[in-house]
């Protein structure tokens, strides 16, 4: 202990110095007068090292506090801090009051040691000592507890008062809409019950400018109890909040939780708006499906149309097995229309698990008419290689001329053609031209594709060509007409009227059938377009092909 001793006070190191005097005040009964001696010292490195001390020797921890409360170095107090963690009683809460008044505005070192001298003693679940620490707090500084300095007190607080000192801080006019968010953040870490009716009450008579209103209403009601809802003035302030943050992740997230059935038209048009990202269109399909809405989904879907469509494939994304479900019970529905049924299809593909359902329902022989073709691409075009694999067999991709097999449609997309030598194959080996119209030119068998490039992305393009029955475009769907002779003609449907019924044949020319020999009129489920097109192209022309008709964005 001499030895030790002597080497401290020789020494000129600090870091040196401090080692001796902490090895000396280890040994046995040396530590009380080492404390003694270091808690007063002009370096604060060495006043912490008596704090320390003090604490590993189960010495009069409280006592040094409350010597050291005034302390000018904001480290030192920090030591006192934490030295208070699990020392209770009222000496305790006075000497962390005292330190807490001496907290400075933006030092989160100091008020994250202030947290540790009041919390649990381990872990973060209950109020520790904060419910005495806080109240002797508030006593010492009178009504001045929202100072910027007291407000960081407030937000690091969890005591039983802590929820509705944040709720008044919140309402204050003079509390901005960030510092609004960060002390609601602070109530999802206080008692539930209490944070709940702190809550309960802020929203009934919460108001603030339009900005901060619009921003802070919404995060106050998701931190409502769903009951709250039944009190008519709360369920008002709720349609509010979800007004506020209509389009959005929050809006769907209130809609949810409170079950506001008005609202669920609106949660329709956001999962199948043109410019709804696909993640919050999912969020919204799934805020349909999971809250039982099923029907209504099923409703949308069969007005047909592109938001229809996307409607559906956000149901796809979303994954869920309800969402499966659903979309299984549409393939499989007679009674659907051939588009709703190939928009299912490619809407089940969009989930690794949907893929995969699709591979189970072609093995089972539950894919009819077109749906292989259109499932076949929708998987081929999906990133999982174990669903692509699965499919390989009972779902084949079309082949290329001369039996050459197509990369994936993946792969497909990321190539860059040439257009010029599309342009040649729409003319020349794809025969396109045989039935359809750009630009004036060719027979208008089929829909005129001038505007093409502006409809269809890329991956549409080639589904149209690799699978032409997946989606039929209206009025041009094939009708079959069976003549009271025997024969039958077959084509599409230019018109039809009591005396007579025209059919357009593949060769583009019309063909007048009296209507009292027709016996019976059959749209067909495939496509006149030949179905096998893809035999008749090499890759390279193929990729070639699908850039040119990208190009065609002009309408006719």
């Amino acid at each position: 202990a001499a030895a030790l001793a002597k080497a401290f006070e020789s020494g000129t190191d600090p870091k040196l110095r401090a080692r001796f005097a902490w090895a000396a005040g280890m040994l046995p009964g040396q530590a009380e007068a080492w404390i003694a001696r270091l808690d007063t010292d002009k370096d604060e490195r060495f006043r912490i090292v008596a704090m320390r001390m003090c604490r590993l020797t189960k010495g009069d921890v409280l006592g040094l506090v409350e010597k050291m409360t005034a302390d000018p170095s904001a480290a030192v107090r920090r030591e006192c801090a934490i030295a208070l963690r699990g020392v209770a009683g009222e000496r305790a809460d006075r000497a962390w009051a005292d330190l807490a008044k001496k907290h400075d505005a933006g030092d989160r070192w100091a008020l994250e040691a202030l947290g540790i001298g009041a919390d649990c003693v381990t872990g973060f679940d209950g109020p520790g000592q904060w419910d005495g620490r806080l109240a002797a707090w508030l006593a010492t500084i009178g009504g001045q507890w929202k100072t910027p300095a007291a407000r960081e007190i407030v937000w690091r607080s969890r005591s039983a008062a802590s929820s509705k000192l944040l709720c008044e801080l919140i309402a204050d006019p003079s509390t901005t809409t960030n510092e609004s968010l960060a002390f609601l953040r602070a109530l999802d870490f206080q008692e539930q019950q209490r944070m709940s009716e702190a809550v309960r009450s802020l929203v009934k008579q919460f108001t603030a400018p339009e900005e901060k209103l619009r921003v802070i209403l919404p995060e106050l009601v998701v931190r409502l109890q769903v009951s709250d809802a039944q009190d008519p003035l709360i369920r008002k302030r709720i349609n509010e909040a979800a007004d506020s943050v209509t389009g959005t992740q929050q809006f769907l997230d209130i809609v949810r939780r409170f079950r506001l059935e008005s609202r669920w038209p609106e949660v329709v048009a956001l999962a199948a708006a043109e410019g709804t990202g696909e993640q919050l269109a999912a969020a919204a399909a799934g805020t349909l499906v999971e809250g039982g809405e099923t029907n209504l989904v099923k409703a949308e879907a069969r007005k047909a149309g592109p938001a229809a469509a996307r409607l559906l494939t956000a149901v796809g994304i979303h994954g869920s097995r309800t969402s499966q479900d659903l979309l299984e019970g549409l393939i499989v529905d007679a009674a659907a229309t051939q588009e709703l049924r190939s928009v299912a299809v490619r809407a089940l593909a969009r989930s690794q698990s949907g893929a995969k359902k699709l591979v189970q329902m072609a093995k089972a022989g539950g894919l009819t008419g077109p749906l292989p073709q259109v499932a076949a691409i929708a998987i081929d075009s999906c990133p999982w290689g174990d669903a692509r694999q699965a499919a390989a067999e009972v779902l084949p991709m079309p082949k290329a001329k001369g039996g050459e097999k197509l990369p994936p449609v993946v792969e497909l997309l990321k190539r860059s053609g040439n257009p010029d030598g599309g342009k040649t194959v729409f003319a020349g080996a794809g025969t396109c031209a045989k039935c359809h119209v750009v630009g004036g030119e060719g027979k208008a068998v089929g829909p005129n594709l001038s505007g093409i490039g502006a409809k269809l992305s890329r991956e549409a393009l080639y589904e149209s060509i690799l699978a032409p029955s997946a989606a039929i475009s209206h009025s041009y769907e094939t009708y079959t007409a069976v003549m009271d002779d025997g024969r039958s003609v077959t084509g599409l449907l230019v018109s039809q009227s009591p005396e007579q019924v025209v059919i357009k044949g593949a060769d583009g020319i019309d063909v007048a059938l009296p209507a009292a020999d027709v016996d019976e009129l059959i749209k067909q489920p495939v496509s006149l377009m030949p179905a096998d097109l893809a035999t008749t192209l090499s890759e390279s022309e193929l990729v070639d092909l699908v850039a040119w008709l990208e190009t065609l964005r002009a309408a006719n």
